[in-house]
């Protein structure tokens, strides 16, 4: 019984680590690709994240969400404003990708970052 209990902790302790990793880290952006979608995200502090996803055939708006240190949550797909500034630029909104003007405001605040 003690085997079995030890052999189940450390297929646990194995596995936790790779599934309760994030996706991203704090220096650089990490990209991935899943069922036509690339990914790429950078993390802050606490739980903040910047997380940009783009359908590979583009039949689809990119989507772009980002998480404050607390958890709240803002992303353009869902009819939230989200307005990017960086460093003494005017702000700029993102939330729309799908018109031209919000295309390239997504672009611009892309080469920036």
């Amino acid at each position: 019984m003690k085997k079995k209990i030890l052999l189940f902790t450390l297929l646990i302790s194995a596995l936790t680590p790779a599934v309760s990793q994030a996706f991203g880290n704090r220096d650089t952006w990490a990209s991935g690709w899943g069922q036509g979608v690339s990914e790429f995200v950078i993390l802050g502090k606490g739980q903040s994240q910047l997380y940009l996803t783009c359908e590979d055939t583009g039949s689809q708006a990119a989507t772009l969400t980002f998480t404050d240190a607390n958890g709240h949550q803002v992303r353009m797909d869902n009819g939230q404003s989200l307005d990017m500034k960086i460093d003494d630029e005017e702000p700029v909104s993102v939330s729309d990708s799908e018109s031209h003007v919000g295309s390239d405001n997504v672009a611009w605040a892309w080469d920036k970052l």
